[in-house]
């Protein structure tokens, strides 16, 4: 730290602080051109908040928690660290923060909400009574958290979560009470017939009516729909407010447990014929859970509304990729045709947890217990809404969003006209992209360090600190590049297409010829797609961080795969 410029830490945070507009950052009014007289922890806070907006995660929260050795009780450096942790995967770290929290901290609803998402994302339920004893013992109770209402229902005490439902209905700006109302309402009363159902909902929700059509939508993961309720669906919104933010799905409880860094556990090895094992292994058990009827009301709300309103349009479409690769450009494309509703992002998402749970149960070719079987009647649940609201509008929907890619191939089971496109882009031009534009944020699938034993069932994990962000990255593209590629052989030849991103952008036409053939679209021909793909899209320059060793990166990734390829492991 005694190497520090201050003239031009000084300029540099004033310019910072005048752009983005974050003088709350502070809770003390310092003259930023008198920054000479601050001691070293006051700079590590100003430099933890310049190093985040330059994208350097690691380096902000190490001078971060430096600050808050001297300034315990600094409530925003707290929310800072544990905000950029969450992004980082690191929640038992969150959570052991929080836990050590200074008695003077005057803890409040948004420091309380990052410290439930760590806890929710990382699976540890087994702290959640003692969370909410505190919870309660601060009076904080204007949480208006999606996070809250759920670990209350997570306590199996309906009669408590019923009670924080109704009191939690005003000021949900971020669009998260509703669906997390509905939620527990749906699953504490799912053995209640519909109509019954139906019949008290008014009660839990302000303007109801002007809600009636997204309840109903929501309904339909746990309620089969009579003909009555399938003639009341209309062509609405899909989610309660304009803008809603996505929040986690917490169907799965204890399926999988993120630990802070546990060196016992095993670094992973990609075994490439085994992992065509696990594959089939994967449909296996997705067709066992199908023919024991555990995703019926699902399909059947589905089915119902399909042909009541789209009895033209085709099974659901998935687009499996890595990111990066032009799926932004694709969901335009169909955002634009007259028969399609294509989703990019979603209100409930997936945790990663539970996504790279599918993965190391595939690389184990291990699907023993019921917990794998949560996850996926879970990512079933929680995609029900979207595939009604596109019949619904009398079009076919098609998932764009890539981080369901590991999950996407169970709409082959469920709908066996489903079809399926593997979008690959040249692996330097993909990882350039994510290192160089900072889009790596360790919520993708992960090289992780895990108990290949499964203890209890659940998926046991921690992040390998070991691996550098270039090995993160070679070890994701790898292994989405084995997905993406090996999952063909479990698909019928008609219904899963290999399209290379750079085709579809340099206008081959043969390219153009193969998809128009495979999705079997009017609108989709040569000169449609000529047209559209000549535009840029999504190209994140505004979120550019340049990196001076891009290219000098590349050569490693370039080793990695090799190292992949041959030995199935970066760890030597």
């Amino acid at each position: 730290m005694n190497k520090i410029d201050i003239a031009a830490l000084t300029q540099e945070l004033k310019n910072y602080v005048e752009k983005k507009n974050i003088s709350h950052f502070f809770d003390q009014d310092y003259n930023l051109e008198e920054m000479r007289a601050l001691n070293e922890p006051e700079i590590n806070l100003y430099l933890g908040l310049i190093y985040r907006l330059a994208g350097e995660a690691g380096e902000s929260i190490s001078l971060l928690l430096d600050f808050l050795k001297q300034y315990p009780t600094h409530i925003e450096a707290l929310r800072q660290v544990f905000f950029l942790l969450n992004a980082g995967g690191r929640y038992a770290e969150v959570l052991d923060l929080f836990d050590k929290l200074d008695e003077k901290v005057k803890v409040d609803p948004v420091t309380v909400r990052h410290a439930l998402t760590a806890l929710i994302a990382s699976g540890q339920y087994f702290r959640v009574e003692d969370f909410v004893s505190f919870i309660r013992e601060k009076r904080i109770t204007d949480l208006n958290s999606i996070q809250f209402i759920l670990l209350i229902f997570l306590l199996g005490s309906p009669s408590l979560s019923m009670e924080v439902v109704k009191a939690t209905s005003s000021h949900d700006q971020g669009g998260s009470v509703d669906p997390a109302k509905i939620y527990v309402l749906q699953h504490i009363f799912k053995d209640v017939p519909l109509a019954e159902l139906w019949s008290n909902l008014s009660e839990f929700f302000d303007d109801f009516e002007g809600k009636r059509n997204w309840l109903l939508l929501q309904l339909g993961r746990t309620h089969i729909y009579d003909p009555s309720s399938i003639a009341l669906l209309k062509q609405d919104t899909l989610y309660p407010i304009e803008q809603a933010a996505f929040v986690y799905s917490p169907i799965p409880s204890m399926n999988s447990v993120l630990h802070h860094d546990i060196p016992l556990m095993e670094a992973v090895q990609i075994d490439v014929p085994r992992f065509g094992q696990g594959l089939e292994g994967y449909f296996d058990l997705v067709r066992q859970m199908n023919d024991k009827g555990e995703f019926d009301t699902a399909k059947q709300n589905v089915l119902a509304v399909k042909d009541k309103y789209a009895p033209n349009a085709h099974a659901p479409i998935s687009i499996l990729s890595s990111g990066r690769a032009g799926t932004t450009s694709l969901h335009h494309l169909f955002q634009k045709l007259e028969d399609t509703f294509s989703f990019h992002s979603y209100q409930w998402q997936m945790p990663t947890t539970d996504r790279n749970h599918v993965l190391y149960r595939i690389l184990e070719n291990n699907f023993v217990g019921e917990p794998i079987r949560n996850v996926i009647k879970s990512y079933v649940s929680i995609r029900t809404t979207e595939l009604i609201y596109a019949y619904r509008l009398g079009k076919t929907p098609v998932f764009t969003g890539h981080w369901d890619s590991i999950l996407m191939p169970i709409w082959s089971v469920l709908f066996p006209e489903s079809k399926f496109i593997y979008l690959e882009r040249d692996n330097v031009a993909t990882f350039k992209s994510i290192y160089e534009k900072n889009q790596w944020f360790d919520n993708q699938l992960q090289a992780l360090r895990y108990d290949k034993r499964f203890p209890n069932d659940c998926f046991h994990h921690c992040l390998d600190t070991r691996l550098n962000i270039t090995q993160k990255i070679s070890w994701f593209l790898f292994t989405t590049q084995l997905f993406g590629r090996k999952v063909a052989d479990f698909l019928p030849e008609n219904k899963y297409l290999h399209l290379k991103s750079e085709d579809l952008f340099n206008t081959q036409k043969d390219a153009y010829a193969d998809l128009s053939n495979f999705l079997e679209i009017a609108e989709i021909t040569s000169d449609y797609l000529t047209e559209h793909f000549s535009t840029p899209i999504n190209e994140k320059s505004q979120k550019v961080v340049f990196r001076k060793d891009s290219k000098q990166q590349t050569k490693y990734l370039e080793q990695y795969f090799d190292q992949l390829a041959e030995t199935g492991s970066l760890i030597r």
